[in-house]
């Protein structure tokens, strides 16, 4: 199961049988539920006795043997010469890692995978990021907590919900935490500018880090690290997971290929931005794409041969409202095809949205709110949008997470709503509520835990506008819409989620589109042509 059972190390490192030993040992009212290697560390998921569950992960190797190692690699690392300048977090871990390699070479005969996690457990060591390495590389971690000082983390795991920690940060390695951050954003953290938001992306891991420190943190600081997991969602396995159905997605894609808008919504942590992302691969590599956010949680698909431009502006921390509102008002002067604005916050965001929407932008966008209905009612009344902007949404999508005593998260699409067509029903508020401006079109049924389709697509605003536009028939746009939702099951069927293949049988999809746009019965014939191609690239 594990390299160090097989490779010697326990019959030559007394040391480290002990430490398994004891460890199995301890805590009769525990039961290991899941237990797996991250990198150097051994991660274990115990059940506590009141049925809380606790995140354990050991660098069995170093606690044995590996304090010189450390030594040794730290004296070798501060004589390697640096280029002047601030460097970053991964230049450094790349840096330093090469050192140790060399070091562990130099005493150690091991295999190539044994010294790559020797160097990498020595590397965060040196670099004093140990005791949060783990949470770092772990794919399972969603996101992790401090909450002050002398305060244990505790932690989202993708599978078991949240999870209670040993980890304590001592004071110094906060304020080493607290410095990389101020380093790897660039902006100030102190107690006139006391929270900070920012991306940390390394070869290794990607995370997003909100820290606070005093005067607004009571305890003395707060840090949250949101992980991005290594290889993102996609549509196929967010419809294996149950987060959407195959005939919804089929609608969102649909949608898309059709330039309607998607606004996503919900609360804190319901998975928005892992939706738009996975929407995101499926937009069509010929598209010119703009990007504006504060903190980039966006995919980089240029290597599959998208055509994708990124603004990075100030985060509200830092004054960077107005800064986003300027670069989504000046969006009309870039050229795109499809527009991505991240997170819509604040007042001067939303204005600046409805402006280019209704100049007639389209594209993905997030935005915080319980419900369809509280986010309209915050456009209108808090953030003054006129009513009448409302209509140039197109599609809202809401999301929700469901949470069970322990933690365990399930996350759901639980509406599709697109607004009407009839200006009329955009009066104001009262109107658009009485008068059912926005029609649901799916909607998630809790006893049957599905999405369900609550209006006949050919009754839908889009469907209608589709016929419309494109002088289109019903059955033509049916079999459209079907032939998206066969292609997606049979992906999700054959487990195709990683974003490679993804992209590639999509835009198959889109180049048959365009070879028989004009054949007898071509969605038939897209259908079967691309299913095949799914089941051999499935092997």
């Amino acid at each position: 199961m594990t390299f160090w059972k097989n490779s010697g190390f326990i019959e030559n490192f007394g040391g480290i049988k002990g430490i398994i030993d004891e460890f199995n040992g301890k805590g009769d009212n525990t039961t290991v539920v899941d237990e797996y290697e991250v990198g150097p560390y051994r991660v274990r998921i115990l059940c506590l006795e009141g049925g809380e569950f606790k995140y354990v992960a050991e660098d069995v190797l170093l606690e044995s043997f590996g304090r010189r190692i450390i030594d040794q690699v730290a004296r070798d690392v501060s004589a390697v010469p640096f280029k002047v300048g601030v460097h970053k977090l991964d230049d450094i871990i790349f840096s330093v890692k090469e050192a140790a390699i060399k070091v562990i070479s130099r005493y150690f005969k091991l295999s190539y995978d044994e010294v790559e996690r020797m160097a990498e457990s020595a590397t965060f060591n040196c670099i004093g990021l140990a005791s949060i390495a783990p949470f770092l590389l772990d794919d399972k971690v969603e996101e992790v907590y401090f909450d002050g000082r002398n305060r244990s983390a505790y932690l989202d795991h993708r599978d078991w919900g949240r999870c209670i920690t040993d980890v304590v940060l001592s004071d110094e390695e906060v304020e080493r935490i607290l410095s990389r951050i101020r380093l790897e954003s660039g902006f100030q953290l102190d107690d006139a500018n006391p929270s900070l938001k920012t991306e940390v992306i390394t070869r290794k891991f990607r995370v997003r880090v909100l820290a606070t420190t005093t005067p607004l943190a009571a305890e003395g600081f707060m840090i949250n690290f949101r992980r991005m997991r290594d290889e993102p969602y996609t549509i196929p396995e967010l419809i294996f997971n149950g987060t959407i159905s195959a005939k919804a997605a089929a609608y969102l894609l649909f949608l898309i290929l059709r330039r309607f808008n998607i606004c996503v919504v919900g609360e804190p942590k319901t998975g928005k931005t892992t939706l738009i992302n996975a929407l995101d691969i499926l937009v069509p590599l010929s598209w010119r794409r703009i990007y504006i956010e504060d903190a980039v949680e966006s995919l980089a698909l240029h290597n599959y041969g998208a055509h994708q431009a990124k603004v990075k502006v100030k985060p509200p921390e830092e004054g960077g409202e107005r800064e986003k509102a300027k670069e989504i008002t000046q969006l009309l002067h870039r050229s795109p095809d499809w527009v991505y604005l991240g997170e819509i916050r604040s007042v001067e965001d939303s204005q600046a949205m409805f402006h280019a929407l209704t100049s007639g932008l389209v594209g993905l966008q997030t935005c915080h709110g319980k419900s369809v209905e509280d986010v309209i009612l915050r456009w209108v009344i808090h953030h003054k949008i006129p009513p009448a902007s409302l209509k140039s949404l197109d599609v809202i999508v809401e999301v929700k997470r469901y949470l069970t005593l322990y933690g365990g998260v399930k996350r759901r699409v639980v509406r599709i709503t697109e607004a009407c067509d009839d200006p009329d029903l955009f009066f104001d508020l009262e109107t658009i509520f009485s008068k059912n401006a926005f029609i649901s079109t799916f909607v998630w049924d809790p006893k049957l835990e599905t999405l369900q389709l609550t209006t006949c697509l050919t009754e839908t605003p889009s469907f209608k506008k589709t016929c419309e536009i494109y002088g289109l028939d019903e059955n033509e746009v049916l079999n459209e819409i079907e032939t998206y939702e066969e292609i997606l099951r049979r992906m999700s069927e054959k487990r195709l989620f990683n974003v490679r293949d993804n992209i590639i049988v999509i835009n198959r999809l889109y180049k048959l589109l365009e070879n028989k746009k004009r054949e007898c019965n071509k969605w038939t014939k897209i259908k079967e042509e691309v299913v095949k191609f799914i089941e051999e690239r499935a092997g």
